[in-house]
């Protein structure tokens, strides 16, 4: 999932968090054409969207018992900025949802998606596809770069054992 970032009229970020498509130049996202984010994306030529992958949080404990400093957060992002277009083509949302649930569905355990098909034309009329041409992308990520060997593997031993002092446990692909 990523964040499609849109300024309202009045100058208000508007954030929503969509699932979509990238082929390496260019993204797609569709939103409902009553999303309070269609309306200000309607007045605009650019766009912008975030996807990050946020990987762990570290306790300052992990490293330190007295030193809060320690305490940290690994994750990466990638913003992509470009020129927008919008489209209610059917056959332009009838291809994207086909790649979207190729990507988010992989197993393909539902009916194949055609625009004639009343299961899903209905929906299809009521989508607007965004797409967005990469003409800027930016990165950004925090894996420790500046962690002392000693103190990266403390913190790994702490994640590896999956469990904060509360007790909540968690998952990491570490």
């Amino acid at each position: 999932l990523g964040r499609l970032i849109a300024l309202d009229l009045e100058g208000w970020p508007q954030v929503g968090l969509h699932p979509y498509t990238w082929d390496g130049r260019l993204l797609e996202v569709h939103l409902v054409n009553h999303d309070e984010q269609l309306e200000p994306l309607r007045h605009q030529t650019r766009a912008v969207f975030e996807v990050d992958d946020v990987l762990s949080a570290s306790p300052s404990h992990f490293v330190d018992e007295e030193d809060a400093t320690n305490a940290d957060h690994f994750y990466r992002c990638a913003v992509i900025r470009g020129p927008m277009t919008l489209s209610r083509d059917i056959a332009a949302v009838e291809s994207h949802l086909r790649r979207l649930l190729g990507k988010y569905q992989p197993e393909s355990r539902y009916a194949p998606i055609d625009r004639n098909d009343s299961r899903y034309g209905k929906y299809m009329a009521a989508l607007t596809l965004i797409r967005i041409e990469a003409q800027e992308i930016r990165t950004k990520f925090k894996l420790g770069q500046r962690t002392s060997d000693a103190d990266r593997g403390a913190i790994l031993g702490q994640l590896r054992a999956g469990v904060f002092e509360h007790g909540v446990a968690f998952g990491f692909r570490l």
